[in-house]
């Protein structure tokens, strides 16, 4: 990602944000309306309220919309040099989320259909829920955000029983350099 694309995501993620909380208040104000056209004028009172169910679904596309291109942003290194992106990054190397994922880690090795897979990566995978579970150690944020999009990604060498092990000793070893990396400052 080039200067200018962070510039346009940033700027993006503000328009998102602004119109989000604009349509949303605006349907407030249409449900305020249709309750006191209740009372003075009841044949106003049902368009109202469906201009304010209309107007705060696209409010709420646009929070939603907004939420997206943060996790999608948050798994380029460039893109941290956005505030929003920088939190998200920061809230996925927060202790509780690196032990959540270490947990999810531990299920999925453990589960029936992949065992035996795992077995043969265990050094690797050992090391890797020790990584997440050391609260004293920096990660990388854009690393924790791909190594958790991979891990719960059911078309990816993790979940997959039929990929080759190889590959998921290799995509394990490539995890473990990548959150080692020296974090966003």
């Amino acid at each position: 990602m080039n200067a200018r694309q962070v510039d346009d995501a940033s700027r993006r993620l503000h328009d998102l944000g602004a119109q989000g909380i604009e349509d949303l208040a605006v349907s407030v104000v249409a449900i305020g309306l249709a309750l006191t056209a209740t009372q003075v004028r009841p044949e106003l009172a049902f368009p109202f309220l469906l201009g304010a169910f209309g107007v705060g679904f696209l409010g709420m596309r646009a929070v939603v919309r907004r939420f997206f291109l943060v996790e999608d942003l948050a798994g380029d290194r460039d893109a941290y040099a956005i505030p929003a992106v920088r939190r998200f990054g920061l809230r996925a190397t927060a202790p509780r989320h690196r032990h959540e994922l270490a947990r999810s880690i531990r299920a999925t090795a453990s589960l029936s259909t992949v065992v035996d897979r795992f077995r043969a990566v265990q050094p690797e995978l050992e090391e890797l829920v020790a990584v997440l579970e050391d609260d004293d150690r920096p990660l990388d944020p854009c690393a924790v955000v791909t190594l958790e999009r991979w891990l719960n990604d059911p078309g990816e060498s993790f979940r997959d029983a039929d990929a080759p092990v190889d590959e998921l000793r290799s995509r394990l070893r490539r995890g473990l350099t990548e959150l080692d990396r020296s974090p966003i400052p």
